[in-house]
């Protein structure tokens, strides 16, 4: 059966469907393709890249100002993973039928990260990263385990640093 970057094949297994993953070339192919269809606003750097043998491909958006804001997206491994600063997550891992659906999630998700719609934190316990999330909400990125938390957006406008409860706005070049 031959598939193509836009699809996946289903079978049926004992009246299961399961789903054939595409190969990384396909992959790479079919977020070509999605972003013809659904072209992000941001300027963007497109490059193929190599780990191990494997090549994928990469988008990079620059922040004006500050390179560790700079938003990386990458097909590696089959699935997009947003990178920025300390921060990732996963897109698309071909585990539903909604591929072009969270294609356009994810385009509209870095819109909303460049509109300050989205806030990072990253939470320090004894000086280690403990853990590190993306919220809409300033206060659901806040783990009182923590001994510190670093809270980023885009503009910088909501940077600041929490420490042991108070409350002060720092850079991040305090850490």
């Amino acid at each position: 059966m031959q598939l193509t970057p836009n699809t996946t094949a289903q079978l049926l297994c004992d009246a299961k469907p399961y789903t054939i993953m595409i190969t990384q070339p396909e992959y790479n192919e079919w977020f070509r393709v999605m972003l013809s269809k659904h072209p992000l606003k941001p300027a963007y750097k497109l490059e193929a890249k190599n780990h191990e043998g494997t090549e994928y491909l990469t988008i990079s958006i620059a922040h004006p100002d500050i390179e560790e804001k700079n938003i990386e997206i990458s097909t590696y491994g089959q699935e997009l993973t947003l990178f920025i600063r300390h921060h990732h997550e996963h897109h698309d891992s071909f585990e539903d039928d909604n591929h072009e659906e969270e294609f356009q999630y994810l385009c509209e998700y870095i819109d909303d990260i460049m509109a300050d719609k989205v806030f990072f934190a990253v939470g320090y316990k004894e000086g280690r990263i403990a853990y590190e999330t993306a919220s809409y909400e300033i206060d659901g990125l806040i783990d009182e385990k923590a001994d510190k938390i670093d809270i980023m957006s885009w503009s910088g406008k909501h940077d600041r640093i929490i420490e042991f409860g108070s409350l002060k706005n720092s850079s991040s070049a305090d850490l």
